[in-house]
C-alpha cells in the first residue's frame, strides 16, 4: 500500500466523533477564511477608518485570550459537545450583528464576544481528540487535523476572493456594501451547515471529577530552570511582530497594492498550500538539525522577505515574498509547539498548552492600536520593519536559551 493510500486507511479507523469534529472544524474554518479575508474590506468600506478596524481585531484577539485559561478551568471536566455547539453559535451571531451594526461601540462588544466563544473551541479540541482516540491513533489524527486547517483556509481563500463578484451580480441594484456583507452572511450560512456534524456527536458520561488525561508525548524528566518563562517570551515577541501585520494584510494588497478580493484571495489560497507543504515539511528538517536549529533557520529566512514587502511596491513581487515567508514561518510553529511541551512536566503540559494559546491573541490585541495608527499616518512599510527587528530578537533568544540545552539532551 501506497504512503498516502496508508495515511487515509489509518483516518478511517479514527473513532466517529473525531471525524465529526474534524468535518465541522473544515467547514467552520473555511467559513472563518472567507470572512477573516473580507471582514476588514467590508468594514473599511461601510465607512470605518483603518484605526477603527485595527481596535476592532484587538477587541477580538482581547476576547480570545482573555478568556482562555477561565474558560479552560471552567470547562476542564464538563461534556464537550454543548459547549462546542453554544460557541459556534454565539459566534455566528456575534457576526451576524457585526454585518447590520454600524456603531462601533456595539461592533467592540460583538468582536469581544465572537473572541471569547472561539476560545471555547479552541481549548476544548485537543482533550477532545485525546479522549477519543488511542495513543497509536494520535500521530495520524494531529496530522489530519492541521491539515484540515490549511485546507480549509486555501478553499475559504478561494472562495472567498470571488464571492463579492457572485453577489454583486445578483444583488446588483443595492450599493457596493452588500458585495462584502452578502458574501460574508453566505459564510455564516456555510458555518451554521457545519453544526450539523457535531449533533451526531456520541459522548460517553464523564465520571465526577475525571480529569482530562493527556498521556507525554515524550520523556521529559526535570524541566530546564526557567524554561517555561523563556519559552513564553519568545513566542510573545513572535506574536508583537506578526500582530503589526499579519490580521492587515488584505488592506496591504488592497489599499497599497490596489487589488481586488478576487487576488487576494488568490494569493491566500496559494500562500496556505505552500505553507501546508511546508509544514508537512518540517519534521524532515528537525530530523537533520534538531527542533531549535531547525526553528531558528525558518525563521531567520524569513526575515529578509518581510523586509523586501516593506521595500516593495508591486503586486506580484510582493506577493511571492508573502507567500513563501508565511510558509517559512509557518514551518517553525509545529517544532515550537513541540518544543514546548517537552520542556515541561506531562501533569503541567495542559495548563501550559493554554498559556501558549493566549499568548497570539493578546499580543495581536495588544498591537492592533499601534498598527492601525501607524498604517493611518506613516503607511504599511514601517510595520514590517519593525516586525522584522522582532522576530530577529525572537530568534536569536531561542537559540541563545534553547540551542545549548538541544545539544545536552536530545529532542528528537
Amino acid at each position: 500500500m501506497s504512503g498516502m493510500a496508508s495515511y487515509f486507511a489509518k483516518f478511517a479507523k479514527i473513532s466517529k466523533n473525531c471525524r465529526l469534529l474534524i468535518y465541522f472544524f473544515f467547514f467552520a474554518s473555511t467559513s472563518s477564511s472567507i470572512i477573516f479575508l473580507l471582514l476588514n474590506l467590508y468594514l473599511l468600506e461601510v465607512g470605518f477608518s483603518k484605526e477603527n478596524i485595527a481596535l476592532f481585531n484587538s477587541i477580538n484577539f482581547l476576547g480570545s485570550g482573555l478568556m482562555a485559561i477561565p474558560l479552560a478551568f471552567i470547562l476542564e471536566n464538563v461534556p464537550r459537545k454543548l459547549p462546542f455547539i453554544g460557541s459556534a453559535l454565539v459566534i455566528n451571531l456575534a457576526f451576524l450583528g457585526i454585518c447590520f451594526s454600524q456603531n462601533f461601540t456595539l461592533l467592540a462588544v460583538l468582536a469581544f464576544l465572537a473572541g471569547s466563544a472561539s476560545s471555547i473551541l479552541n481549548v476544548l479540541v485537543l482533550p477532545f481528540l485525546t479522549e477519543n482516540s488511542l495513543p497509536e491513533e494520535r500521530v495520524h489524527l494531529f496530522s489530519l487535523f492541521s491539515a484540515q486547517g490549511w485546507a480549509s483556509s486555501m478553499l475559504g481563500s478561494l472562495v472567498g476572493g470571488f464571492l463579492p463578484t457572485f453577489v454583486s451580480q445578483v444583488l446588483h441594484p443595492l450599493n457596493s456594501s452588500w458585495n462584502y456583507r452578502g458574501s460574508i452572511l453566505l459564510a455564516l450560512f456555510i458555518s451554521l451547515l457545519s453544526l450539523l456534524f457535531l449533533l451526531f456527536i456520541r459522548e460517553k458520561p464523564k465520571k465526577k471529577g475525571a480529569s482530562i488525561n493527556l498521556e507525554p508525548a515524550f520523556p521529559s524528566g526535570n524541566p530546564p530552570k526557567g524554561a517555561m518563562p523563556k519559552f513564553l517570551l519568545i513566542e510573545l515577541i513572535i506574536f508583537l511582530g506578526a500582530g503589526l501585520f499579519m490580521p492587515f494584510m488584505n488592506l496591504y494588497f488592497s489599499t497599497v497594492l490596489k487589488v481586488g478580493s478576487g487576488e487576494i484571495g488568490l494569493v491566500f489560497t496559494i500562500a496556505s498550500g505552500v505553507a501546508l507543504a511546508g509544514t508537512m515539511l518540517s519534521p524532515i528538517l528537525a530530523e537533520k538539525m534538531g527542533k531549535v536549529k531547525a526553528t531558528f533557520l525558518c525563521q531567520a529566512l524569513s526575515i529578509p522577505l518581510l523586509v523586501g514587502l516593506g521595500l516593495v511596491f508591486n503586486f506580484y513581487a510582493a506577493s511571492v515574498l508573502y507567500i513563501f515567508r508565511l510558509a517559512l514561518m509557518n514551518m517553525s510553529n509545529p517544532l515550537l509547539d513541540s518544543l514546548g511541551m517537552e520542556i515541561v512536566p506531562p501533569q503541567r503540559r495542559a495548563t501550559f498548552a493554554g498559556m501558549m494559546r493566549t499568548t497570539q491573541p493578546l499580543s495581536w490585541a495588544a498591537m492592533g492600536p499601534l498598527a492601525g495608527m501607524v498604517m493611518e499616518r506613516y503607511g504599511f512599510s514601517p510595520l514590517f520593519f519593525i516586525a522584522s527587528g522582532l522576530y530577529l530578537i525572537s530568534s536569536f533568544t531561542l537559540l541563545g536559551f534553547f540551542g545549548k540545552m538541544e545539544q545536552v539532551k536530545s529532542f528528537q
